[in-house]
């Protein structure tokens, strides 16, 4: 049974050199990316072959890995949950910006609701826009 298995493999495994004709694949040193993973998309005829493949590494609103950025203000002050489930904005950080975006996510987890004091003294604010996914 197990040589029936092995020959099998490594029937595959020379179908598939055979099918490469031992090409080794070239990836760009740029990364592709999606909402929720990164990869290196092959550059040479096999376009559909990927790299690196993983799931995003956020360090705030943007990737640490690939760079790609959740769309919001950057800077704002967050707290996490004491369920360690999601994120709350708690204050206006460093932010000078009077239009703010609050992000959907930070840190790879939700943004679940905003401190009731966040933006108190921050009359150079004119407008405040949430994503779709922020409880009420």
């Amino acid at each position: 049974m197990y040589l029936i298995i092995g020959l099998l493999c490594c029937l595959a495994c020379a179908i598939c050199i055979a099918a490469c004709g031992g090409h080794e694949h070239t990836y760009s040193d740029e990364w592709s990316s999606d909402e929720n993973e990164h990869w290196r998309a092959a550059v040479c005829e096999h376009v559909v072959e990927i790299a690196d493949k993983g799931a995003h590494e956020f360090d705030g609103l943007s990737c640490a890995v690939c760079g790609y950025a959740i769309p919001g203000t950057q800077g704002l002050e967050y707290s996490l949950s004491s369920d360690g489930s999601g994120y709350s904005v708690i204050g206006i950080g460093n932010v000078k910006e009077a239009e703010i975006e609050i992000p959907y996510m930070y840190n790879g987890l939700p943004v679940t609701g905003i401190g009731s004091n966040a933006f108190y003294y921050c009359s150079f604010i004119e407008s405040l826009s949430f994503p779709k996914a922020l409880p009420t």
